[in-house]
C-alpha cells in the first residue's frame, strides 16, 4: 500500500489500488503478466470516476503513466522502477518547478521596474 503520489502542476495523483498490490518498493513490471505494461493504481477524476492506472514502456529513455479513460497522463524516465522511485522523482520535479517559477516571477517583476523606469526617463527628455 502507497500514500497518494501528486504526478504533475495539474494536480494529477496516482492512488493505491487493493488489485494491484503495489507497495514502495515494488518493480512496476515484477507483478505483471505483460513485460511492456503494467497497472500500478488508480487515477480518480474530478467527476469521481475510477481509471486503471498503466506503466507503459514508450521509449529507451521513457516511460508514461497512462488510463484509458484520459489517455497518457505523464512521463519519465525509465530509471524510475518502484513507486518509492516515482514518489521521490515526482517530489523532486515540484521542487525544481517551484524553484523556476520563482524565478521567473522574478524576472517578470524586473522587468515591470525597468519598464516603468524607461517610461519616466523618457517622459522626462
Amino acid at each position: 500500500m502507497f500514500e497518494p503520489i501528486t504526478l504533475n502542476s495539474f494536480g494529477v495523483k496516482l492512488y493505491y489500488c487493493s488489485r494491484t498490490k503495489m507497495n514502495e518498493g515494488s518493480n512496476f513490471f515484477s507483478i505483471c503478466l505483460f513485460p511492456w505494461k503494467a497497472v500500478v493504481g488508480e487515477i480518480i477524476t474530478a467527476n469521481g470516476v475510477y481509471y486503471d492506472a498503466i506503466v507503459v514502456n514508450i521509449t529507451e529513455t521513457h516511460k508514461a503513466i497512462c488510463c484509458e479513460g484520459l489517455g497518457v497522463l505523464f512521463y519519465f524516465p525509465t530509471e524510475i522502477q518502484t513507486i518509492g522511485q516515482l514518489r521521490n522523482w515526482c517530489k523532486e520535479q515540484g521542487e525544481r518547478q517551484k524553484k523556476e517559477n520563482r524565478t521567473l516571477e522574478y524576472v517578470l517583476e524586473r522587468l515591470k521596474i525597468l519598464e516603468r523606469e524607461l517610461r519616466i526617463e523618457q517622459y522626462r527628455s
